[in-house]
């Protein structure tokens, strides 16, 4: 853990960081995380677009060993009868590489680590549902060696089970939310036939929805919204409250968002630490940054209160990015708005189709103004973007990436030589 200042004396509270591609994993060491989770091949909640490969993941583990970081390895999915052939052989692998913790959810996979590869290290997801002191005792009798606890606790809850227990204990602290208690939604697999806990939740709940009302002879709809998106958690304001508390690590979600999210995060975390508590200078450029990092709507969760009241904005579809504006002018080779931020060409794009709520994303290849081609534009621009779909008037747009991002992104490589393999898939 990085140490705060001598005058502050204050425990240090460990910033863990996601990692979903190699380029995200050295981001987060540049800017000061303790700690790394990334996913074991296949077997993680995350439906990743490529899962890393046994020298990658080698790799990491060195190079952050060799900058005092720890790597953590999230083996969290659940296990089908017929992969437990590849969950020993994902063990055994494990075993080797010596990573600082394997975090999982699934009982009988923890039975083979724990009976079979005892040098392992063991963390509870969230998903294992702890959120009382008596599942936390239970984890830690278990064998466990840090509990991660549900994000729907609150400090007063997470206090108590920290005075009532001796493991170290993980929370969430910045990152998306779940409308269902953690571990226990199958919203996806009931309207989308995946399993958000085999890592490949649809996400329904970014969805709009309306419903039906009678209203003399016919049916009117109502105008309905986006009821069960959250709003992203952010508990920089919450720090010295959260270290009082007695939290151990501090979890920014987010292995499938890019480098300039998870680096944008955790520099300003890492900022808010080091200061002075409530150093307001540190805690106002903090902030800056957060503002900055492309991702959603910020509120404080349930960290704050049981009930929080600004955990939904039913009005806003819960897009991840920078909102640049709504189509005024829409067609099928391109829209017209008012920008809200600086977009460039080579910068990523994500439409937002507000009648059938579904999402692309695309490279902006034409910028105009009156007309005339642009390489870039500023905030407060009306301007013409072509898009290879039809977009509409009213559609949202949500700057995603920029050129600028992945071009930093694209240079960068691990300081070993990775010679590449396939990782294991569930036939072998």
């Amino acid at each position: 853990m990085k140490k705060n200042g001598p005058e502050t004396a204050v425990p240090s509270l460990e910033l863990l960081a996601p990692a979903g591609t190699v380029a995200a994993f050295e981001t987060a060491v540049e800017k000061g995380a303790d700690a790394i989770y990334i996913g074991a091949p296949v077997l993680n909640a995350r439906a990743l677009s490529r899962d890393f490969t046994w020298p990658e993941i080698g790799a990491m583990i060195e190079h952050a060993h060799h900058r005092q970081v720890k790597l953590f390895v999230a083996m969290n999915s659940l296990i089908r009868e017929e992969e437990i052939p590849l969950a020993v052989k994902t063990l055994a692998k494990l075993s080797a590489l010596q990573p600082d913790a394997l975090i999982i959810q699934d009982l009988g996979l923890y039975h083979l680590a724990h009976t079979h590869f005892p040098e392992l290290r063991l963390h509870a997801s969230t998903l294992l549902l702890a959120h009382n002191s008596m599942a936390v005792r239970k984890f830690e009798e278990m064998g466990f060696k840090r509990v991660v606890l549900a994000r729907e606790l609150s400090l007063p809850e997470i206090a108590r089970i920290r005075k009532e227990t001796s493991v170290e204990l993980e929370i969430f602290g910045h990152g998306a939310l779940c409308f269902s208690y953690s571990g226990l939604c199958l919203f996806s697999s009931s309207l989308g036939g995946k399993s958000g806990l085999r890592g490949h939740c649809v996400q329904p709940c970014r969805r709009r929805y309306s419903w039906m009302e009678k209203r003399g002879r016919g049916q009117d709809r109502s105008s309905g919204g986006y009821l069960f998106s959250m709003n992203d958690l952010r508990s920089i304001e919450l720090l010295p409250e959260i270290i009082r508390a007695g939290v151990t690590s501090l979890k920014i979600e987010g292995r499938l968002r890019n480098p300039h999210y998870v680096g944008t995060v955790v520099e300003a975390y890492r900022m808010a630490l080091d200061a002075p508590p409530g150093d307001p200078a540190a805690l106002a450029a903090a902030r800056e940054l957060l503002d900055n990092s492309m991702g959603r709507k910020t509120c404080t969760g349930f960290i704050k209160t049981i009930h929080p009241r600004d955990a939904i904005t039913p009005v806003h579809s819960g897009n991840i990015g920078l909102f640049l504006g709504k189509a005024e002018k829409g067609g099928q080779k391109g829209f017209q708005l008012l920008t809200r931020c600086p977009v460039a060409k080579g910068d990523r794009l994500r439409v937002h189709l507000e009648k059938s709520g579904e999402r692309y994303s695309f490279t902006v290849t034409n910028l105009l103004v009156r007309g005339k081609e642009k390489p870039s534009v500023a905030a407060d621009t009306r301007t013409t973007i072509e898009c290879p779909y039809q977009v509409g008037r009213g559609d949202a747009v949500y700057l995603v990436d920029t050129k600028k991002s992945r071009v930093l992104e694209r240079k960068k490589s691990l300081a070993l030589n990775v010679q590449q393999e396939k990782p294991l898939s569930s036939s072998q």
